[in-house]
Protein backbone atom coordinates (compact mmCIF):
# COMPACT_ATOMS: atom_id res chain seq x y z
CA UNK A 1 0.00 0.00 0.00
CA UNK A 2 2.79 2.39 0.94
CA UNK A 3 4.68 1.56 -2.25
CA UNK A 4 1.61 2.33 -4.32
CA UNK A 5 1.06 5.54 -2.40
CA UNK A 6 4.63 6.63 -3.05
CA UNK A 7 4.28 5.87 -6.75
CA UNK A 8 0.98 7.73 -6.97
CA UNK A 9 2.34 10.77 -5.12
CA UNK A 10 5.57 10.82 -7.16
CA UNK A 11 3.86 10.25 -10.50
CA UNK A 12 1.07 12.70 -9.72
CA UNK A 13 3.36 15.53 -8.66
CA UNK A 14 5.77 14.94 -11.55
CA UNK A 15 2.89 14.92 -14.04
CA UNK A 16 1.55 18.16 -12.56
CA UNK A 17 5.00 19.71 -12.82
CA UNK A 18 5.45 18.40 -16.37
CA UNK A 19 2.07 19.82 -17.39
CA UNK A 20 2.99 23.17 -15.82
CA UNK A 21 6.34 23.28 -17.61
CA UNK A 22 4.73 22.25 -20.91
CA UNK A 23 2.05 24.92 -20.59
CA UNK A 24 4.67 27.52 -19.65
CA UNK A 25 6.92 26.56 -22.58
CA UNK A 26 4.01 26.57 -25.02
CA UNK A 27 2.91 29.97 -23.74
CA UNK A 28 6.41 31.48 -24.02
CA UNK A 29 6.94 30.07 -27.50
CA UNK A 30 3.55 31.35 -28.59
CA UNK A 31 4.29 34.83 -27.24
CA UNK A 32 7.72 34.93 -28.88
CA UNK A 33 6.36 33.72 -32.24
CA UNK A 34 3.50 36.24 -32.17
CA UNK A 35 5.89 39.04 -31.26
CA UNK A 36 8.30 38.20 -34.10
CA UNK A 37 5.47 37.73 -36.60
CA UNK A 38 3.77 41.01 -35.66
CA UNK A 39 7.05 42.93 -35.71
CA UNK A 40 7.89 41.58 -39.17
CA UNK A 41 4.34 42.30 -40.33
CA UNK A 42 4.63 45.92 -39.16
CA UNK A 43 7.84 46.33 -41.16
CA UNK A 44 6.20 44.82 -44.24
CA UNK A 45 3.14 47.07 -43.90
CA UNK A 46 5.40 50.12 -43.61
CA UNK A 47 7.07 49.11 -46.88
CA UNK A 48 3.71 48.56 -48.58
CA UNK A 49 2.22 51.84 -47.31
CA UNK A 50 5.19 53.85 -48.55
CA UNK A 51 5.09 52.19 -51.98
CA UNK A 52 1.30 52.56 -52.22
CA UNK A 53 1.45 56.29 -51.49
CA UNK A 54 4.22 56.71 -54.07
CA UNK A 55 2.15 54.92 -56.72
CA UNK A 56 -0.89 57.03 -55.92
CA UNK A 57 1.15 60.24 -56.34
CA UNK A 58 2.57 58.96 -59.60
CA UNK A 59 -0.93 58.34 -60.93
CA UNK A 60 -2.00 61.92 -60.17
CA UNK A 61 1.01 63.57 -61.84
CA UNK A 62 1.03 64.51 -65.58
CA UNK A 63 2.81 61.78 -67.48
CA UNK A 64 5.73 62.67 -69.69
CA UNK A 65 5.71 60.99 -73.10
CA UNK A 66 9.44 60.32 -72.99
CA UNK A 67 9.16 58.43 -69.68
CA UNK A 68 6.27 56.33 -70.93
CA UNK A 69 8.08 55.39 -74.11
CA UNK A 70 11.44 54.53 -72.62
CA UNK A 71 11.37 54.17 -68.82
CA UNK A 72 14.72 54.42 -67.02
CA UNK A 73 15.09 51.05 -65.22
CA UNK A 74 17.87 52.14 -62.88
CA UNK A 75 15.95 55.20 -61.71
CA UNK A 76 12.80 53.13 -61.13
CA UNK A 77 14.74 50.60 -59.06
CA UNK A 78 16.18 53.36 -56.92
CA UNK A 79 12.71 54.83 -56.38
CA UNK A 80 11.27 51.51 -55.12
CA UNK A 81 14.24 50.35 -53.06
CA UNK A 82 13.99 53.35 -50.82
CA UNK A 83 10.79 51.84 -49.34
CA UNK A 84 12.48 48.57 -48.31
CA UNK A 85 13.11 47.95 -44.57
CA UNK A 86 15.93 45.76 -43.39
CA UNK A 87 16.20 42.38 -45.12
CA UNK A 88 12.73 42.66 -46.61
CA UNK A 89 12.06 42.80 -50.37
CA UNK A 90 9.39 44.92 -52.07
CA UNK A 91 7.66 43.38 -55.13
CA UNK A 92 5.14 44.84 -57.59
CA UNK A 93 2.84 42.48 -59.46
CA UNK A 94 0.67 43.42 -62.47
CA UNK A 95 -1.69 40.83 -63.96
CA UNK A 96 0.29 37.98 -62.38
CA UNK A 97 3.60 39.29 -63.74
CA UNK A 98 6.39 40.64 -61.57
CA UNK A 99 6.97 44.28 -62.62
CA UNK A 100 9.47 45.11 -59.87
CA UNK A 101 11.72 42.78 -57.93
CA UNK A 102 13.13 40.72 -60.76
CA UNK A 103 16.18 43.06 -60.78
CA UNK A 104 17.25 41.74 -57.33
CA UNK A 105 20.85 40.60 -57.64
CA UNK A 106 20.66 38.12 -54.72
CA UNK A 107 17.53 36.13 -55.58
CA UNK A 108 15.11 35.61 -58.48
CA UNK A 109 11.63 36.39 -57.13
CA UNK A 110 9.79 35.42 -60.31
CA UNK A 111 8.86 31.96 -59.00
CA UNK A 112 7.20 33.30 -55.85
CA UNK A 113 4.54 35.23 -57.73
CA UNK A 114 2.30 32.17 -58.18
CA UNK A 115 2.24 31.63 -54.38
CA UNK A 116 1.20 35.18 -53.57
CA UNK A 117 -2.37 35.98 -52.49
CA UNK A 118 -3.83 39.06 -50.79
CA UNK A 119 -3.28 39.20 -47.02
CA UNK A 120 -0.50 37.99 -44.74
CA UNK A 121 0.73 34.41 -44.96
CA UNK A 122 3.81 32.21 -44.76
CA UNK A 123 5.43 30.87 -47.93
CA UNK A 124 8.25 28.39 -48.50
CA UNK A 125 10.43 29.46 -51.43
CA UNK A 126 14.01 28.85 -52.46
CA UNK A 127 14.59 26.50 -49.46
CA UNK A 128 13.60 29.23 -46.99
CA UNK A 129 10.50 30.43 -45.24
CA UNK A 130 9.12 33.91 -45.91
CA UNK A 131 6.41 36.12 -44.51
CA UNK A 132 4.46 37.50 -47.46
CA UNK A 133 2.18 40.54 -47.13
CA UNK A 134 0.20 41.47 -50.23
CA UNK A 135 -2.16 44.41 -50.62
CA UNK A 136 -4.26 45.14 -53.73
CA UNK A 137 -3.87 48.58 -55.34
CA UNK A 138 -5.43 50.34 -58.34
CA UNK A 139 -2.52 51.55 -60.44
CA UNK A 140 -1.28 51.26 -64.00
CA UNK A 141 2.02 50.02 -62.62
CA UNK A 142 0.81 47.24 -60.27
CA UNK A 143 -2.37 45.64 -58.94
CA UNK A 144 -0.54 44.03 -55.96
CA UNK A 145 2.08 45.59 -53.70
CA UNK A 146 3.96 42.78 -51.93
CA UNK A 147 6.41 42.81 -49.02
CA UNK A 148 8.48 39.61 -48.63
CA UNK A 149 10.34 39.29 -45.32
CA UNK A 150 12.57 36.42 -44.20
CA UNK A 151 10.88 34.14 -41.63
CA UNK A 152 13.55 31.40 -41.46
CA UNK A 153 15.72 33.30 -38.88
CA UNK A 154 12.68 33.62 -36.63
CA UNK A 155 11.94 29.91 -37.05
CA UNK A 156 15.53 29.07 -36.07
CA UNK A 157 15.24 31.32 -33.03
CA UNK A 158 11.97 29.65 -31.98
CA UNK A 159 13.49 26.18 -32.44
CA UNK A 160 16.53 27.15 -30.37
CA UNK A 161 14.23 28.50 -27.67
CA UNK A 162 12.19 25.28 -27.81
CA UNK A 163 15.32 23.15 -27.42
CA UNK A 164 16.39 25.31 -24.48
CA UNK A 165 12.95 24.91 -22.88
CA UNK A 166 13.06 21.13 -23.38
CA UNK A 167 16.53 20.82 -21.82
CA UNK A 168 15.61 23.04 -18.88
CA UNK A 169 12.34 21.15 -18.37
CA UNK A 170 14.12 17.79 -18.39
CA UNK A 171 16.59 19.10 -15.81
CA UNK A 172 13.80 20.47 -13.64
CA UNK A 173 11.87 17.19 -13.94
CA UNK A 174 14.95 15.18 -12.94
CA UNK A 175 15.50 17.34 -9.87
CA UNK A 176 11.77 17.29 -9.12
CA UNK A 177 11.69 13.50 -9.38
CA UNK A 178 14.41 13.20 -6.73
CA UNK A 179 12.83 15.80 -4.45
CA UNK A 180 9.29 14.44 -4.85
CA UNK A 181 10.51 10.88 -4.26
CA UNK A 182 12.18 12.01 -1.04
CA UNK A 183 9.16 13.87 0.29
CA UNK A 184 6.65 11.22 -0.84
CA UNK A 185 8.73 8.65 1.05
CA UNK A 186 8.59 10.85 4.14
CA UNK A 187 4.84 11.21 3.78
CA UNK A 188 4.28 7.49 3.14
CA UNK A 189 6.57 6.24 5.92
CA UNK A 190 4.27 7.18 8.82
CA UNK A 191 1.28 5.82 6.88
CA UNK A 192 3.15 2.56 6.35
CA UNK A 193 3.86 2.40 10.07
CA UNK A 194 0.22 3.22 10.74
CA UNK A 195 -0.81 0.33 8.48
CA UNK A 196 1.48 -2.07 10.32
CA UNK A 197 0.24 -0.90 13.71
CA UNK A 198 -3.37 -1.31 12.59
CA UNK A 199 -2.82 -5.05 12.55
CA UNK A 200 -1.79 -4.86 16.21
CA UNK A 201 -5.05 -3.29 17.39
CA UNK A 202 -6.82 -5.75 19.62
CA UNK A 203 -3.77 -8.04 19.76
CA UNK A 204 -1.32 -5.79 21.56
CA UNK A 205 -1.19 -2.21 22.74
CA UNK A 206 -0.08 0.53 20.34
CA UNK A 207 1.81 2.93 22.55
CA UNK A 208 3.60 5.28 20.16
CA UNK A 209 4.20 6.16 16.52
CA UNK A 210 6.96 8.14 14.86
CA UNK A 211 5.43 11.61 14.59
CA UNK A 212 4.94 12.91 11.06
CA UNK A 213 5.94 16.40 9.97
CA UNK A 214 2.67 16.68 8.01
CA UNK A 215 0.01 18.06 10.34
CA UNK A 216 -2.87 16.09 8.79
CA UNK A 217 -0.96 12.80 9.13
CA UNK A 218 0.08 13.73 12.68
CA UNK A 219 -3.59 14.31 13.52
CA UNK A 220 -4.43 10.95 11.93
CA UNK A 221 -1.75 9.29 14.05
CA UNK A 222 -3.12 10.94 17.18
CA UNK A 223 -6.66 9.83 16.34
CA UNK A 224 -5.41 6.30 15.63
CA UNK A 225 -3.62 6.13 18.98
CA UNK A 226 -6.74 7.35 20.76
CA UNK A 227 -8.84 4.80 18.89
CA UNK A 228 -6.42 1.96 19.62
CA UNK A 229 -6.41 2.87 23.30
CA UNK A 230 -10.21 2.91 23.37
CA UNK A 231 -10.31 -0.44 21.57
CA UNK A 232 -7.79 -1.89 24.02
CA UNK A 233 -9.77 -0.53 26.96
CA UNK A 234 -13.00 -1.88 25.52
CA UNK A 235 -11.50 -5.30 24.92
CA UNK A 236 -9.92 -5.33 28.38
CA UNK A 237 -13.28 -4.31 29.84
CA UNK A 238 -14.98 -7.05 27.84
CA UNK A 239 -12.48 -9.65 29.05
CA UNK A 240 -12.93 -8.42 32.62
CA UNK A 241 -16.68 -8.44 32.18
CA UNK A 242 -16.67 -12.04 30.90
CA UNK A 243 -14.38 -13.13 33.71
CA UNK A 244 -16.43 -11.34 36.39
CA UNK A 245 -19.74 -12.50 34.95
CA UNK A 246 -18.47 -16.06 34.80
CA UNK A 247 -17.33 -15.80 38.39
CA UNK A 248 -20.61 -14.26 39.54
CA UNK A 249 -22.67 -16.88 37.71
CA UNK A 250 -20.45 -19.70 38.92
CA UNK A 251 -21.29 -19.10 42.57
CA UNK A 252 -25.09 -19.57 42.33
CA UNK A 253 -24.68 -22.36 39.79
CA UNK A 254 -22.33 -24.19 42.15
CA UNK A 255 -24.79 -23.78 45.03
CA UNK A 256 -27.73 -24.98 42.92
CA UNK A 257 -25.71 -27.93 41.58
CA UNK A 258 -24.65 -28.85 45.11
CA UNK A 259 -28.19 -28.76 46.47
CA UNK A 260 -29.52 -30.84 43.57
CA UNK A 261 -26.74 -33.37 43.97
CA UNK A 262 -27.49 -33.57 47.70
CA UNK A 263 -31.17 -34.17 47.02
CA UNK A 264 -30.30 -36.80 44.44
CA UNK A 265 -27.85 -38.76 46.60
CA UNK A 266 -29.77 -38.58 49.85
CA UNK A 267 -33.13 -40.10 49.13
CA UNK A 268 -33.85 -40.51 52.84
CA UNK A 269 -33.32 -36.85 53.64
CA UNK A 270 -35.54 -35.43 56.33
CA UNK A 271 -38.39 -33.25 55.03
CA UNK A 272 -37.01 -30.23 56.89
CA UNK A 273 -33.53 -30.70 55.37
CA UNK A 274 -35.04 -31.22 51.93
CA UNK A 275 -37.04 -28.03 52.31
CA UNK A 276 -33.93 -26.11 53.35
CA UNK A 277 -31.94 -27.48 50.39
CA UNK A 278 -34.69 -26.48 47.97
CA UNK A 279 -34.86 -23.05 49.60
CA UNK A 280 -31.13 -22.53 49.09
CA UNK A 281 -31.39 -23.65 45.46
CA UNK A 282 -34.34 -21.31 44.86
CA UNK A 283 -32.51 -18.40 46.47
CA UNK A 284 -29.43 -18.93 44.31
CA UNK A 285 -31.59 -19.34 41.19
CA UNK A 286 -33.30 -16.03 41.99
CA UNK A 287 -29.94 -14.43 42.50
CA UNK A 288 -28.71 -15.73 39.15
CA UNK A 289 -31.91 -14.53 37.47
CA UNK A 290 -31.41 -11.09 39.03
CA UNK A 291 -27.81 -11.01 37.83
CA UNK A 292 -28.78 -11.93 34.27
CA UNK A 293 -31.53 -9.31 34.31
CA UNK A 294 -29.04 -6.68 35.48
CA UNK A 295 -26.57 -7.69 32.78
CA UNK A 296 -29.23 -7.42 30.09
CA UNK A 297 -30.34 -4.02 31.42
CA UNK A 298 -26.74 -2.80 31.46
CA UNK A 299 -26.22 -4.04 27.91
CA UNK A 300 -29.38 -2.30 26.66
CA UNK A 301 -28.44 0.92 28.45
CA UNK A 302 -24.96 0.97 26.94
CA UNK A 303 -26.53 0.35 23.52
CA UNK A 304 -29.02 3.18 24.26
CA UNK A 305 -32.03 0.87 23.92
CA UNK A 306 -33.52 0.92 27.39
CA UNK A 307 -36.99 1.93 26.16
CA UNK A 308 -39.31 4.70 24.94
CA UNK A 309 -38.56 8.23 26.09
CA UNK A 310 -41.22 10.40 27.70
CA UNK A 311 -41.37 13.72 29.51
CA UNK A 312 -42.08 13.53 33.29
CA UNK A 313 -41.58 15.32 36.59
CA UNK A 314 -38.58 13.96 38.43
CA UNK A 315 -40.22 14.39 41.82
CA UNK A 316 -43.18 12.12 40.94
CA UNK A 317 -41.00 9.10 40.14
CA UNK A 318 -38.73 9.82 43.12
CA UNK A 319 -41.78 9.87 45.43
CA UNK A 320 -42.90 6.47 44.08
CA UNK A 321 -39.48 4.97 44.83
CA UNK A 322 -39.48 6.51 48.31
CA UNK A 323 -42.76 4.70 49.10
CA UNK A 324 -41.28 1.40 47.92
CA UNK A 325 -38.07 1.82 49.92
CA UNK A 326 -39.98 2.65 53.10
CA UNK A 327 -41.25 -0.92 53.04
CA UNK A 328 -37.71 -2.29 52.79
CA UNK A 329 -36.23 0.26 55.20
CA UNK A 330 -39.07 1.20 57.61
CA UNK A 331 -36.79 3.17 59.94
CA UNK A 332 -35.16 5.20 57.17
CA UNK A 333 -36.24 8.81 56.61
CA UNK A 334 -36.16 10.42 53.13
CA UNK A 335 -36.27 14.21 52.69
CA UNK A 336 -37.16 15.79 49.30
CA UNK A 337 -36.18 19.42 48.66
CA UNK A 338 -35.37 21.86 45.89
CA UNK A 339 -37.42 22.59 42.77
CA UNK A 340 -39.86 19.67 42.70
CA UNK A 341 -41.37 20.90 39.39
CA UNK A 342 -38.34 20.10 37.23
CA UNK A 343 -39.11 18.05 34.10
CA UNK A 344 -36.91 15.86 31.90
CA UNK A 345 -37.37 13.57 28.89
CA UNK A 346 -36.00 10.03 28.99
CA UNK A 347 -37.26 6.51 29.65
CA UNK A 348 -39.25 6.76 32.94
CA UNK A 349 -38.45 3.17 33.95
CA UNK A 350 -34.74 3.86 33.44
CA UNK A 351 -34.94 6.97 35.63
CA UNK A 352 -36.84 5.04 38.32
CA UNK A 353 -34.08 2.40 38.30
CA UNK A 354 -31.44 5.12 38.67
CA UNK A 355 -33.20 6.67 41.65
CA UNK A 356 -33.95 3.28 43.23
CA UNK A 357 -30.32 2.16 43.05
CA UNK A 358 -28.93 5.42 44.43
CA UNK A 359 -31.40 5.71 47.31
CA UNK A 360 -31.14 1.99 48.18
CA UNK A 361 -27.34 2.26 48.30
CA UNK A 362 -27.66 5.35 50.50
CA UNK A 363 -30.13 3.58 52.81
CA UNK A 364 -27.74 0.65 53.26
CA UNK A 365 -24.94 2.92 54.44
CA UNK A 366 -26.81 5.86 56.02
CA UNK A 367 -26.86 4.32 59.50
CA UNK A 368 -30.37 5.59 60.20
CA UNK A 369 -29.55 9.21 59.36
CA UNK A 370 -31.96 11.02 56.95
CA UNK A 371 -31.28 10.74 53.21
CA UNK A 372 -31.79 14.02 51.32
CA UNK A 373 -32.88 14.15 47.70
CA UNK A 374 -32.39 17.62 46.23
CA UNK A 375 -33.84 18.57 42.83
CA UNK A 376 -31.60 20.86 40.73
CA UNK A 377 -32.16 23.15 37.74
CA UNK A 378 -30.26 25.91 35.98
CA UNK A 379 -30.24 27.40 32.46
CA UNK A 380 -28.74 24.34 30.80
CA UNK A 381 -29.34 21.36 33.10
CA UNK A 382 -31.85 19.64 35.37
CA UNK A 383 -31.19 16.84 37.82
CA UNK A 384 -30.97 15.79 41.43
CA UNK A 385 -28.53 14.76 44.12
CA UNK A 386 -28.83 11.98 46.69
CA UNK A 387 -27.00 12.75 49.97
CA UNK A 388 -26.38 10.45 52.89
CA UNK A 389 -24.53 10.79 56.19
CA UNK A 390 -22.84 7.42 55.96
CA UNK A 391 -19.16 6.53 56.41
CA UNK A 392 -18.13 7.99 53.07
CA UNK A 393 -16.00 6.53 50.30
CA UNK A 394 -12.19 6.77 50.22
CA UNK A 395 -10.80 8.90 47.39
CA UNK A 396 -8.78 6.01 45.92
CA UNK A 397 -11.99 4.00 45.45
CA UNK A 398 -14.16 6.72 43.94
CA UNK A 399 -12.74 6.33 40.41
CA UNK A 400 -13.80 2.67 40.35
CA UNK A 401 -17.32 3.12 41.73
CA UNK A 402 -19.04 2.91 38.34
CA UNK A 403 -17.15 -0.12 37.07
CA UNK A 404 -19.04 -3.39 36.66
CA UNK A 405 -18.82 -5.86 39.55
CA UNK A 406 -16.93 -3.39 41.72
CA UNK A 407 -17.83 -3.35 45.43
CA UNK A 408 -16.43 -0.95 48.00
CA UNK A 409 -17.30 -3.51 50.68
CA UNK A 410 -17.19 -6.92 49.01
CA UNK A 411 -18.22 -9.01 51.99
CA UNK A 412 -21.20 -6.87 52.93
CA UNK A 413 -22.41 -6.58 49.34
CA UNK A 414 -22.36 -10.34 48.82
CA UNK A 415 -24.13 -10.96 52.10
CA UNK A 416 -26.91 -8.59 51.04
CA UNK A 417 -27.17 -10.16 47.59
CA UNK A 418 -25.49 -7.37 45.56
CA UNK A 419 -23.69 -8.04 42.31
CA UNK A 420 -21.66 -4.86 41.99
CA UNK A 421 -23.66 -3.76 38.95
CA UNK A 422 -25.89 -1.13 40.56
CA UNK A 423 -23.78 1.97 39.96
CA UNK A 424 -22.58 0.70 36.54
CA UNK A 425 -26.26 0.45 35.52
CA UNK A 426 -26.93 3.91 36.97
CA UNK A 427 -24.08 5.46 34.96
CA UNK A 428 -25.16 3.76 31.71
CA UNK A 429 -28.81 4.81 32.12
CA UNK A 430 -27.86 8.40 33.02
CA UNK A 431 -25.58 8.71 29.98
CA UNK A 432 -28.33 7.26 27.79
CA UNK A 433 -30.58 10.06 29.08
CA UNK A 434 -28.01 12.67 27.98
CA UNK A 435 -26.69 13.21 31.47
CA UNK A 436 -23.66 12.79 33.71
CA UNK A 437 -23.18 11.47 37.23
CA UNK A 438 -20.47 12.25 39.75
CA UNK A 439 -19.68 11.21 43.29
CA UNK A 440 -18.72 13.72 45.98
CA UNK A 441 -17.64 11.90 49.12
CA UNK A 442 -15.40 12.32 52.13
CA UNK A 443 -14.61 9.66 54.68
CA UNK A 444 -16.62 10.19 57.87
CA UNK A 445 -18.85 12.88 56.29
CA UNK A 446 -21.09 10.91 53.96
CA UNK A 447 -21.53 10.78 50.19
CA UNK A 448 -23.42 12.69 47.51
CA UNK A 449 -24.26 11.36 44.06
CA UNK A 450 -25.17 14.21 41.73
CA UNK A 451 -26.95 13.67 38.38
CA UNK A 452 -27.29 16.45 35.78
CA UNK A 453 -29.20 16.06 32.49
CA UNK A 454 -28.82 18.44 29.57
CA UNK A 455 -32.04 20.27 28.74
CA UNK A 456 -33.54 19.41 25.38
Amino acid sequence: MSGSLRKVLTLGLVLVLFASLFASAAGVLGLVRNYLWNRSEREGLAMINGASRFLERQETRPKRPSVLKRPNVSNRARNWKRFQRGPGQLLLVKNGILTFGAEDEERDWTGIVEKIRPGTHRVEYDESQWQVIARPIHSSTADLVVAVLPWSPSVRLIRALLLYQVLVSLGVLAVALVVVSYFSARIARPLEELKEKTGSVGVGSVEELEPSAVSEIAQLQSSFLDMSQRVEQAMASQRRFVADASHELKTPLTAISGMLELLQTRQDMEPEDRKQALSVAKKEADRMESLIADLLLLSRAQAKRSGEQKSFQLSELVAEQVETLRVLFPNQKFVLSGDTEVVHTMNPAAFSRVVRNLMENAARYAGGEPIEVVFLEDKETVGLSVKDAGPGIPVEKQDQLFQRFYRTDSGRARAEGGHGLGLAIVKALVEEGNGQIECLSEVGKGSEFRILFQKA
